[in-house]
């Protein structure tokens, strides 16, 4: 049995409590292969309850995967000329549910602050500006 998952659970927690620069860097190399644990039911009992336990209370969710978005926009929220927690991931079914869930919860003029941040991967700028374009515009898959 792998130690992986129970290093990137423990790895995202730390980041977490760890906040600030320092932690978003060391969720940018825990959380795409800890969501997809997540999103693929690999993780232990105990794995997931110790990171459901050690998520803020105030994070509310249909499941664990929107938990863990939530958690990291509220830590690393986007704003002017910096994008937080939209740098976490690569991965479309991530990076699509963190700009969904900080144009939920950060608005649209923090995210367009976002789009000003150089480390901003260039396919979560798209959708950022998918999702900011006025809904005449839109292309259904976006």
């Amino acid at each position: 049995r792998s130690d992986a998952p129970a290093a990137l659970v423990i790895g995202y927690v730390a980041s977490l409590r760890l906040g600030g620069d320092e932690g978003l860097a060391t969720a940018r190399e825990v959380y795409d292969p800890l969501l997809r644990l997540v999103r693929r039911y690999r993780l232990s009992r105990e794995q997931e309850h110790y990171l459901n336990t050690s998520l803020p209370a105030k994070i509310r969710g249909w499941g664990l995967a929107d938990r863990l978005a939530k958690a990291a926009v509220d830590q690393w929220s986007p704003n002017m000329a910096q994008a937080g927690a939209l740098t976490l991931s690569r991965e479309y079914d991530h990076y699509r549910d963190l700009v969904d869930t900080a144009l939920a919860h950060s608005g649209r003029t923090r995210i367009k602050g976002a789009l000003l941040d150089p480390d901003l991967p260039i396919d979560v700028r798209v959708r950022i500006e998918r999702k900011l374009e006025p809904s005449s515009k839109k292309i259904w898959w976006f």
